[in-house]
């Protein structure tokens, strides 16, 4: 059902004295709250289940989520790779490595099969490793709202977030693939995770900012500060050195981090937006122009404490 409805029973007479739109399947949603709602509790069952309702759906093209009455049928290019990052944590939280090859193995290896063949159109992996998202007309990424047709926020070419997710999905199979000792070749997997592992550097690293471009389109960074660098700091596979990831995390805390949460864009941009209220269009302009994301707190705290370990409990 599309709507929640709140009811009201008058003896044997039935009232719905209010209804609103309510979300459907939301993937990527599901697999990022996954590990807090369910791992971290030992429901390994309930983890389980969702992980495999979403494995009939999900491929390596772009996953539709269903969404609510406003935003329905949502593209997006990132929930692959969100998926692997869940099965990554279960592997972890259960230690049934081999219930995993089992149940998702080859899902995996053709959703990474499908990027890396260019079998999707919207995505493509170049050369160096690295995905590159061709269209600058859509909003693929979890910065996904659009007004009058077109991306509040034009993420496209070499996307941060999604090629940190990118390499640590590769990096995974091939932890996957070697503790249940298969028989599966992964070299070519292994040589372009080395090829990542200097590409990601050289695209995304602004040197005289000490902090990583949010896209890159050519040879064009990006400087905009955006918390989407957080994944590059927080996953469990991650290309950056401990100076690197500490850099980034102090340019989040000082320009991004607040008691709510974590901005979508910096203050000191011209675009940003302190409020989200107003039209729907308002509010879809404002979305990912500066308003706080709780869900961000989660990756923060992960990247910051894999940097100070105890000495960053007092922040967190």
């Amino acid at each position: 059902n599309s709507c929640q409805q709140f009811i009201s029973k008058k003896g044997k007479k039935t009232e719905i004295i209010a209804s609103f739109p309510w979300y459907g399947n939301w993937g990527r949603d599901s697999l990022v709250a996954l590990p807090g709602l369910l791992l971290s509790r030992g429901d390994f069952k309930t983890s389980k289940s969702v992980l495999d309702t979403i494995t009939e759906s999900i491929n390596g093209y772009d996953y539709r989520n269903v969404g609510n009455i406003e935003r329905s049928n949502v593209e997006s290019i990132d929930t692959p790779l969100w998926y692997f990052w869940a099965i990554q944590q279960y592997a972890y939280a259960s230690g049934e490595f081999s219930t995993v090859k089992k149940s998702y193995g080859d899902k995996l290896h053709d959703i990474v099969r499908i990027y890396r063949d260019g079998l999707n159109p919207n995505v493509k992996m170049n050369d160096n490793g690295l995905l590159y998202l061709p269209d600058a007309k859509k909003a693929l990424t979890w910065m996904d709202s659009m007004v009058d047709g077109y991306p509040v926020v034009a993420r496209y070419g070499y996307v941060v977030e999604i090629n940190a997710l990118w390499y640590n999905a590769i990096k995974f199979l091939i932890e996957l693939e070697e503790k249940t000792r298969s028989k599966m070749d992964v070299e070519d997997w292994k040589d372009i995770a080395k090829d990542i592992e200097i590409s990601f550097k050289d695209i995304f690293w602004i040197k005289e900012k000490n902090y990583l471009a949010d896209y890159v389109v050519n040879d064009y960074q990006v400087a905009t500060v955006r918390p989407n660098q957080i994944l590059a700091t927080s996953l469990p596979y991650t290309v950056l050195s401990d100076n690197k990831r500490h850099a980034i995390l102090e340019v989040v805390e000082k320009e991004l981090l607040t008691p709510r949460g974590i901005r979508s864009l910096t203050p000191k941009h011209s675009t940003y937006k302190g409020v989200h209220q107003g039209s729907k269009r308002d509010r879809d302009i404002a979305y990912h122009q500066g308003t706080v994301w709780p869900w961000l707190l989660g990756p923060f705290a992960e990247g910051y404490l894999k940097i100070h370990q105890k000495a960053g409990l007092r922040l967190i």
